[in-house]
């Protein structure tokens, strides 16, 4: 038998076998670390495959491929009103990523675009639930606010919500100029109450000694004894002795005077 019978007779199964080997070539695909694929076999979910080396027949299988990395999705910039009617543009981020590839595939298309749009709508409404001075002030309570919402909705999706922030927030110019307004005024007040306290607190910080830094200390005085009383009875008593006799010598002074001049008025009347 020659050769060219040889091939003859088996060339059925030579041109199966290289068909088989096409067809394994093109059954092969790759999915990288990050990577899932989504294999449906004749429109009915078959299998979850990757990462590495996987089969996918041709025909009768195909694949949607996802990325489980996270994903940083900008929300484009919402008008609103806030609770205290006070118009306001605010846009955010948000970052997610895919925890279940099949939920993913199944229960949503296009699932990016659906966190994307989520995200829009709660931004909006958010906005309407809070004041000025809390958007403001507390961004981070509110960003936590918005993660829970937008996580709530995606959940089913099999999509985990990671972080959402608020990028920038405008407010109108004359709004701008009144808040600025505002506090140049509580500045200004504050600055006139730490001027008023100043000497206040001066005075509470100065040493409390300085004034009669000199004096002598002041003891108890003692209590008198019975004989100091008694001492100060008897120095009473020696001059109350002394201002009488002072008087008695006194009156007898004005006596003698007075008779020496009864005298002196009796000569004369008897001369004459």
């Amino acid at each position: 038998m020659s050769v060219i019978d040889f091939l003859a007779s088996f060339s059925f199964l030579f041109i199966a076998g290289f068909a088989a080997l096409i067809l394994l070539l093109m059954s092969i695909r790759v999915a990288n670390q990050y990577e899932r694929s989504v294999v449906f076999r004749l429109g009915r979910f078959n299998r979850t495959a990757g990462p590495g080396l996987y089969l996918v027949w041709p025909v009768i299988e195909w694949q949607d491929k996802l990325d489980l990395r996270t994903i940083t999705a900008s929300v484009e910039q919402q008008e609103g009103i806030t609770r205290d009617n006070v118009p306001i543009k605010v846009d955010a981020v948000v970052w997610y990523r895919i925890v279940d590839p099949e939920r993913a595939v199944i229960e949503v298309k296009a699932v990016s675009n659906a966190v994307v749009q989520v995200s829009l709508t709660t931004l909006r409404a958010v906005l309407g639930q809070h004041t000025l001075d809390e958007i403001l002030k507390a961004q981070d309570t509110i960003a936590d606010v918005m993660q829970k919402a937008i996580d709530a909705t995606t959940e089913p999706w099999g999509v985990k919500v990671e972080l959402v922030q608020m990028k920038s927030v405008e407010i109108p110019p004359s709004m701008q100029r009144a808040l600025a307004q505002e506090a140049e005024a509580l500045r200004e007040k504050r600055a006139r109450l730490i001027k008023a306290e100043a000497p206040a607190r001066r005075s509470r910080t100065a040493p409390s000694g300085r004034r009669g830094d000199h004096a002598e200390p002041r003891g108890p005085r003692a209590a008198p004894d019975a004989d100091d009383h008694r001492g100060r009875r008897r120095a009473e008593h020696h001059d109350a002795g002394d201002d009488a006799e002072r008087v008695r010598v006194d009156g007898e002074r004005n006596c003698g005077d007075g008779g020496e001049a009864m005298r002196l008025i009796e000569g004369s009347s008897e001369v004459v």
